[in-house]
Order: structure tokens, then sequence, then C-alpha cells
């Protein structure tokens, strides 16, 4: 095999990887070219890892990406101006892709800045908010942009009401087998609906499958949140639900009931959104999950997004302590702004800050 060993690229390839039709990593008779995460650098091992656990997860929303894609002739990967063909700034986007119905992928394909630790693309976001759903950080559409990622991270995007089904294993076993317990990633912010489509693994053609949905709808007015009665032959008689309402905190009035019976439920906070765990869950029965009307993506809390990222730039201290002073003083953002040009940094660093100050 040709080429060199880069751990940065390999990372980012991964990456890439976990959100495209097929992930394969390829292993070898030589001991320098193999792909096993473990034999890479300690950071680019934890994001392999943690990519290629993520795609596990993901298999419940590519599988019904995947059968929608027979019946409409839609590939679970569409340029931007597919949906967008009214819009000029999606032909300037060669590499962004819509990933199913629900997301947005910005891929990162050139080196890092050396002294940021951060991968750039620039990309465009359609009208509307957008949440990243790894940091809950929301973004105004309608706009071209500078979207900078450390290695751990990649450009990701949910838009206003997005529902997006996962494994709700961290640590899935091998094989592609249904999930024993979902967790739904939830965007607020508009209406949606999704229905899950599984099978049990027989018949070969999409005439003879036992087919098995579950739909799940979210509607913005009210706050709730509905999971219907599963429609077909399911293996299971329960199943674990957790749904996590990306760029969401402090859920304090949150009801759920089952079947009309009230359920208590545990609510943990992310760092990317609020988790609420319902528990097991008969697959006949309907759950309404109510958090309350017309709730809001909280406001982007862009000091604690950017401070590990000025943390690890690799430049003078001097012009860190410049920096935080300006990103931390209470005055309004378009004096930031200002001051942060006046302080003559590298163009690649200001756009770091203003990603997360816009």
């Amino acid at each position: 095999m040709n080429g060199s060993r880069d751990d940065e690229l390999a990372t980012r390839w991964v990456q890439f990887g976990a959100f495209s039709p097929v992930l394969r990593l390829h292993s070898s008779n030589s001991p320098w070219t193999s792909k096993e995460p473990w034999i890479f650098s300690p950071e680019a091992q934890l994001s392999m890892t943690k990519f290629l656990q993520l795609r596990h997860q993901l298999l419940p929303y590519i599988y019904t990406m995947n059968v929608k894609g027979v019946t409409t002739d839609g590939p679970l990967l569409q340029p931007m101006y597919w949906n967008f063909p009214e819009n000029d700034e999606a032909y300037r986007v060669p590499n962004q892709y819509c990933f199913g119905s629900e997301l947005i992928v910005m891929p990162i394909t050139t080196p890092g800045d050396p002294k940021l630790k951060l991968g750039k693309v620039k990309g465009w976001l359609p009208p509307g908010r957008h949440v990243d759903i790894f940091s809950g950080a929301f973004y105004e559409g309608d706009r071209e942009l500078w979207v900078n990622r450390q290695l751990s991270e990649y450009p990701v995007f949910a838009r206003e009401g997005s529902i997006v089904p996962l494994d709700a294993a961290k640590v899935p076993g091998n094989g592609g087998e249904n999930p024993d317990g979902f967790e739904v990633l939830i965007a607020v912010g508009a209406d949606g609906e999704f229905t899950v489509m599984e099978d049990d693994g027989t018949g070969t053609s999409m005439e003879d499958v036992n087919k098995v949905e579950t739909h799940i709808k979210y509607t913005q007015r009210t706050g709730c949140v509905q999971l219907d009665p599963v429609q077909g032959n399911s293996a299971f008689s329960t199943r674990e639900w957790n749904i996590l309402f990306l760029g969401i905190s402090n859920l304090t009035d949150i009801n759920v009931s089952i079947d009309g019976a009230e359920r208590k439920v545990n609510v943990e906070q992310k760092p990317h959104g609020a988790l609420v765990k319902l528990g097991a869950i008969s697959t006949k029965a309907t759950t309404i999950v109510n958090i309350g009307k017309d709730p809001s993506l909280r406001s982007t809390d862009y000091i604690a997004l950017l401070q590990p990222i000025l943390n690890s730039a690799q430049i003078e201290f001097q012009l860190k302590e410049r920096i935080w002073e300006v990103v931390a003083a209470k005055i309004p953002k378009t004096a930031k702004i200002s001051k942060l040009h006046a302080l003559d940094m590298d163009i690649t660093l200001l756009n770091v800050l203003l990603e997360y100050l816009y």
C-alpha cells in the first residue's frame, strides 16, 4: 500500500465513514499499514472509537433511510442542491451533503491548523435554525460560514424539528441486531415526525419481509413527543426509551404518561442537551412526553465552547489573555467583535472566535 501515516487524516476518514453508506476499515499483513484504532495516537484512537461506536448507534436511522431509499429512489447521501435547488449557496458546497432526511454533514477534508489544533471547513446552512448534535450549540441558518472542530468532533447538524433514532447502547455488540432500546435525538423549534423501520431478518425482498414500524411525532406548539404503539410483529414486548432534547437545559416541568398513566422519569443534563430516561415501555403502549409549551433552544454558551479551544491553542499566553478578556467581558457582541478584530490575530483564529460569537 502506498501513502504515509497521518493520524489526523485517518481519523477524519473514519468520521466521514461514520456518516457514509459504507464504513469499512482495512486490515493488512503489514505491521505498518493496518487501520485498527489502537495502533494510532491516544487522541486519534479515542476519536476513532467514539465515531465507530456512534456509527453502530446510527443503524436504526440508517436502516430506515435505506428502506425509504428503496421505495422513493432517494439515496442516503444527497447533495445540498437536491433539496435546495433555488439557493445558489447550495451549489458552492460540493462536499457538503444531507445524511438522510434529518442531518447535514460538512466533511473536514483538509489538514488542521497545527497551532490551533483545529480542522475547518467552509459550509452553508439552509434557512432556519440548526443544532450541532455533538455540542448542542445552535446556529442561525441561511448563511455561509467557517466551521472549526477539534479532532474529537465533527460538523453534523440537525435542523429544528429533526428526529434521529439511535440504538441506546453506547457500546453495541457485534452484528446488526435490532436494538432492545432507543435513544432519540430531537431538535425542538418546529414540528417533526419519524417512523423507525425494522425487520426480523427474514425474506429476500421488500414484499416479503416482516415490517415493523414505530412512529414518533413531535409537536412544537405543545412541546409534546408521542411514541405510538408498534405496527407489525415485533420480537420485543418492551423496550427501553431515552429522549435527548438537543440544545435544551433545565427541564424542570416535564410530564410523562404511558397509556394515560403518569410515570416519573429521570432527567440528566448533558453538554449537548437534556436526556429524559423513560425506562421500559410496552411496545403496545402510547407514550406522551410533555416538556412545556413552545420550548426554545437555549442560548449557546460560547464561553464554555471557546475555553477548551483557546486552552489547547499553541499561541502566545499574552494573546490568550487579551482574547479572553474580550470574550468574557460584559459588553455587547458587536463591541466584542470590534475589539477582536483590533487584536490583529491570525485570520483562522479570528474565524474560530466569530463562529461561536455569532
